[in-house]
């Protein structure tokens, strides 16, 4: 009985230390974008949780959102990621105020589908990316506040364990334990 149960744990323990790494951290964007006379800085999961209610088909949205204007605090943002068909890049914004509207990279009003997306994946699921010194082009389209270009940073700050990480953590360790307790009654007897 003993080494059925010493055999289950060992089992277990490689299981949940092998498969302990498929559980996915997540990862933390920390955006930056410097403009002529403004900065603007807020943070995101590498893999958000997205709102399907934005204004256009092709985008998907994150809210609520803390963003920092030039030293202000706003808790209620709203970030929108668009695809090249709607000019790439992003736009803030707080509650329905439209705060910045950039295109992406290489973006053109006057040439449909410029402009490129900042994630990659589908709209449902999509993966952000970090860039370094990435211009984005102002887009005037509905007055933005700050209505000026953008140069983006966008860089990995942090790796937050998801809660399953430490859950199989725990249980790989806690069945080390009963192989190694099981196995030292063994010994005594």
């Amino acid at each position: 009985m003993t080494s059925i149960r010493s055999t289950l744990c060992t089992l277990s323990c490689c299981f949940f230390v092998l498969t302990g790494s498929a559980f996915a951290d997540i990862a933390i964007i920390d955006y930056t974008l410097t403009g002529p006379t403004d900065t603007i800085t807020f943070s995101l999961p590498q893999v958000p949780a997205v709102q399907t209610s934005c204004s256009f088909a092709d985008s998907f949205c994150i809210t609520p959102v803390t963003l920092v204007v030039d030293g202000s605090t706003i808790d209620n943002g709203t970030v929108a990621f668009y695809t090249p068909g709607d000019g790439g890049g992003l736009t803030l914004q707080e509650g329905n105020k439209l705060l910045v509207n950039q295109g992406g990279p290489g973006y053109s009003p006057s040439v449909p589908g410029s402009g490129a997306q900042l994630f990659t994946g589908p709209l449902a699921n999509p993966t952000l990316g970090t860039y370094v010194n990435t211009q984005l082009v102002g887009a005037p389209f509905d007055s933005p506040t700050y209505n000026e270009s953008f140069v983006l940073n966008a860089t990995t700050s942090s790796v937050t364990p998801e809660p399953g990480s430490y859950a199989a953590l725990i249980l790989a360790f806690s069945c080390i334990m009963l192989v190694i307790r099981s196995r030292r009654a063994k010994q005594r007897t």
